[in-house]
């Protein structure tokens, strides 16, 4: 947006009284935006200087007036620089509020993010999930911080919000406090969504992240090998609850299901077509229609369980954290050394057994139902099995098509 300011000075002659006087407007303007204000003054229409926007000669009348409006234009001007230092840009109506010393409310950065995260635990059970509501406030916890830290501040303006705050930011979370790409990117989406709404509302015009590249670390996804899948679907757990932990995670693992989306299916996301089985549903986080079809490892698991499940559920899934919690019990009885949570079956799917089998990475984010394809690229890990069947398959196709002497 565009912040040179002009004052115009102006005579509103349709109201020129019987001496001949008229009132003296005023006409804020900033970049493509205008206010009108009255100065509440008068002045002879016969003395104006319409170019100079003040009255012609040197009586004490003229002086006095002058002075006036000198004093006013200095003060817009002054009025003008402090929204401009608080809140990155301003418009016309704001500083004319501001010269005339109407209230502005300053949305500030963490008074905003307060208030969604308020608005959005008010809809926990309804449309929201609590887990994602825990995820906010720790995103809220550590901008706190880091605006205390770095700038000796409790809060900062809205519009004060620039790329270099998210760069340092993002060095802060990085190097300062040394946390893994995972958690930072779980730290700085949600304040990205508390800026996208912010310019929703007209609170904020330019986007910070417009330049952002966030880091991913190599290695940061972590999924099981087709050696270790085998392992833990294979290996005897002794107890019928570790069974179905299991169960849960495998059906993860050949759909690319998340935990939420799991649990909220019914039998009505089942249907038949052509003779394939498929789930149809969208994913509770992105609301993205999500359509996967069935193969026989799955569609056995939903069959096993089929009826048992309460309330009307698809499948009898216990609690994330205790997934969590027998996850860790069975990678232990696996041998298999990785911290194994639910979430680790769906980076399975997209990289073991869909990327490395031949599933277009588009595929893959249709079955994963992510809203943008970058964030499948983010899972699907192309491992060195896939590279290698590629090549010994590259070798076949041109076997005698090409020679050199040797």
């Amino acid at each position: 947006m565009e912040n040179k300011l002009k004052v115009l000075l102006h005579l509103k002659r349709s109201e020129s009284n019987v001496a001949g006087e008229c009132p003296i407007l005023g006409r804020i303007t900033v970049g493509t935006t205008t206010a009108q204000f009255r100065t509440k003054l008068m002045a002879d229409s016969r003395r104006w200087d319409a170019r100079a926007g003040r009255l012609a000669g040197k009586s004490s009348e003229a002086v006095e007036i002058n002075e006036k409006l000198n004093r006013i234009n200095v003060l817009i001007f002054l009025r003008y620089e402090e929204l401009l230092a608080q809140r990155g840009d301003t418009t016309a109506q704001e500083v004319k509020n501001a010269f005339q010393g109407i209230a502005i409310s300053v949305e500030s950065l963490l008074a905003c993010f307060v208030r969604y995260n308020e608005e959005y635990r008010k809809r926990i059970g309804i449309d929201r999930m609590k887990g994602t509501w825990e995820k906010y406030n720790n995103s809220l916890r550590h901008t706190r911080e880091f605006i205390r830290i770095k700038y000796k501040l409790d809060d900062i303006p809205l519009r004060g919000l620039t790329p270099s705050f998210i760069d340092d930011f993002d060095f802060y979370l990085r190097y300062d406090r040394k946390l893994s790409s995972g958690t930072i990117t779980q730290i700085i989406w949600p304040l990205q969504k508390i800026v996208r709404n912010a310019m929703s509302e007209g609170l904020l015009f330019n986007y910070p992240f417009a330049h952002y590249e966030h880091i991913y670390e190599a290695g940061g996804i972590k999924h099981l090998s087709q050696e270790e899948l085998h392992r833990f679907m294979n290996t005897q757990l002794g107890k019928h609850s570790l069974y179905l932990i299991r169960d849960m995670f495998v059906l993860s693992c050949f759909t690319g299901l998340s935990y939420s989306d799991m649990l909220n299916l019914t039998p009505d996301n089942l249907t038949v077509e052509d003779g394939m089985h498929w789930i149809r549903t969208f994913r509770q986080k992105t609301g993205v229609d999500c359509n996967i079809p069935l193969l026989d490892i799955p569609l056995g698991i939903i069959n096993k369980y089929r009826g048992s499940a309460p309330e009307g559920r698809l499948l009898p899934i216990p609690g994330n954290d205790t997934m969590n919690k027998n996850l860790k019990k069975i990678a232990a009885i696996c041998d298999i050394d990785m911290n194994l949570t639910v979430h680790v079956s769906r980076h399975t799917f997209a990289t073991e057994v869909a990327i490395s089998n031949g599933i277009s990475l588009e595929s893959v984010s249709s079955l994963l139902g992510h809203a943008d394809i970058r964030t499948t690229q983010i899972y699907a890990k192309v491992t060195n099995e896939k590279i290698d069947r590629d090549m010994m398959a590259l070798e076949e196709r041109i076997a005698n098509k090409f020679q050199i002497a040797i």
